[in-house]
């Protein structure tokens, strides 16, 4: 089951033709049962209530306790939000100390094609739970403090 624009639903197909040409019966019959009984409908929405929730407490976060220090707009869906920090942030340095407190923020230098800076990464909300949210925030606002 996939939800994808169909561009790359359309590679996917040509990869799984590669991978495998005959299908599962008991897979698609499977899958046919939860699509019949209204199960994947019923996951799909509890899913995305539970990304939403996550979303919004994470963005009121940033917009409450950083918006001194990190820009950004709410994105309509995903499971990430694209972040700018302020120029003066040392992105390495943030990365490093946030690390060592458990959290994962990245240095932004994949995101920078050359030798070009954009002092921005990618924040990804979805993985974990409110309280993590919240915690993780707490942890970047501490460390951001500190730079």
């Amino acid at each position: 089951y996939l939800v994808a624009p169909q561009n790359i639903i359309q590679e996917l197909i040509k990869l799984r033709r590669i991978v495998d040409r005959q299908g599962s019966n008991l897979e698609e019959r499977a899958l046919a049962d939860l699509l019949e009984d209204g199960t994947i409908k019923r996951f799909t929405r509890k899913a995305l209530n539970t990304y939403r929730q996550r979303r919004d407490l994470f963005c009121k976060l940033l917009r409450e306790e950083l918006s001194d220090k990190v820009y950004f707009r709410e994105p309509e869906g995903g499971m990430a939000v694209w972040a700018r920090f302020r120029e003066d942030v040392n992105m390495s340095k943030l990365s490093q100390a946030c690390s060592k407190r458990g959290l994962f923020v990245s240095d932004g230098k994949i995101y920078c094609p050359g030798d070009q800076w954009i002092n921005a990464c990618r924040m990804g909300f979805a993985s974990m739970n409110l309280e993590e949210i919240e915690e993780g925030v707490g942890i970047l606002k501490n460390e951001l403090d500190q730079l």
